[in-house]
């Protein structure tokens, strides 16, 4: 992840032949990437997948950390059996097999979980936790919003509403003016959480983002052609832009195919179920 959004929004503008961003504002590009970046997410949820330790609550009923969107994997117990793997199992099967699950005995260690797809950020293990296990487990989250300075900060300077700045020293954070007015005339301190505000004179800076796209770089092409296909829906009012927007997103979603093909192709663990196949099927013969 170490693409700069500045790099994406500036390719955009030139592409779009908007470099004066009079079409569509530096605020307008902005939603575009961020809106790209969610949608790669929603379409490929492993683009975040994110590897954590949870501490489970007392029960069967578990959730995935905040920041998540679904549940990947469970994968393994933390603790006193730490290692020990956790397997998925079917929600009708344990039903058939132990109708009662939900009120077994409670223990710290996970042997199954069960997962639906109509709750992608909830589980449950079995058996019932007593509130002092620990597992190991993947989970897609919500990418970072991203933004980025169109100009670094300049002291008593007037800055109108949605300006997005930058500091002198980077610090891998931009800034947008959410009440206008003339900065101080010294450099503030600035926040990097986002959401968080600073006030410098009469303006009043939001923390917005960060400068560095938040999904892998080889998914770059798609939040590249997804983006501007954001900013012509946006203008759908106007001739042509309608067909412009869903030129570039079919461009973005036919780049997932292919990298999903080249992923199924390089796969080490397709790989070695053919070989197991192969072997299996050669043994056979010689028999």
């Amino acid at each position: 992840m170490s693409v700069r959004v500045a790099d994406i929004l500036w390719r955009m503008a030139q592409t779009m032949n908007d470099e004066d961003h009079l079409t569509w504002t530096w605020a307008e590009k902005l939603d575009g990437i961020n809106a790209a970046q969610r949608l790669l997410v929603l379409d490929k949820p492993d683009a975040t997948a994110t590897r954590t330790i949870l501490e489970l609550r007392p029960g069967t009923q578990q959730t995935i950390p905040d920041d998540g969107i679904m549940l990947l994997r469970l994968i393994r117990n933390i603790g006193s059996l730490g290692g020990q793997i956790i397997t998925l199992t079917d929600w009708d099967a344990l039903g058939v097999e132990i109708g009662n699950w939900m009120q077994l005995d409670a223990s710290s260690v996970v042997r199954n979980y069960l997962f639906d797809q109509n709750q992608p950020t909830a589980f449950d293990v079995l058996p019932p936790n007593d509130g002092t296990g620990q597992v190991e487990l993947i989970y897609s989250r919500a990418p970072n919003p991203v933004a980025v300075g169109q100009t670094v900060f300049q002291a008593a300077y007037g800055y109108p509403l949605d300006w997005y700045v930058a500091p002198n020293a980077e610090n891998g954070m931009g800034y947008r003016t959410i009440v206008a007015g003339s900065a101080g005339s010294t450099e503030p301190t600035w926040p990097t959480t986002v959401g968080e505000t600073v006030t410098s004179g009469a303006a009043v800076f939001r923390c917005e983002g960060q400068a560095l796209l938040d999904v892998p770089d080889t998914y770059v092409e798609f939040v590249f052609f997804m983006a501007m296909a954001m900013c012509y829906f946006k203008e759908a009012a106007y001739a042509g832009n309608v067909s412009q927007a869903q030129l570039h997103a079919q461009t973005a979603y036919s780049l997932i195919g292919l990298k999903e093909k080249a992923e199924s192709f390089n796969n080490p663990n397709a790989k070695s179920l053919l070989t197991s196949q192969a072997a299996k099927a050669e043994a056979a013969a010689a028999r």
